[in-house]
């Protein structure tokens, strides 16, 4: 099961607020720029090989990829 990122969950609750508003753009773009800071974050704090997996795999494995 993988978890739901901040970016997923405000617009979740943007939607909900406001069914009609439409910004598909900024969530892939926000999506975008949130699998860049946590592949960033786990790039610089942790070692790939005490890890056993990549950053990308890391953020695929933990979001599930949900980077559309």
């Amino acid at each position: 099961m993988s978890n739901k990122s901040s970016v997923e969950w405000l617009v979740e609750k943007i939607q909900q607020a406001n069914p009609s508003f439409k910004f598909d753009a900024l969530k892939r773009q926000a999506l975008a720029m949130h699998k860049e800071e946590i592949c960033q974050f786990v790039s610089d704090y942790l070692d790939d090989a005490d890890y056993g997996m990549t950053a990308e795999e890391y953020y695929e494995q933990t979001y599930g990829g949900n980077n559309e």
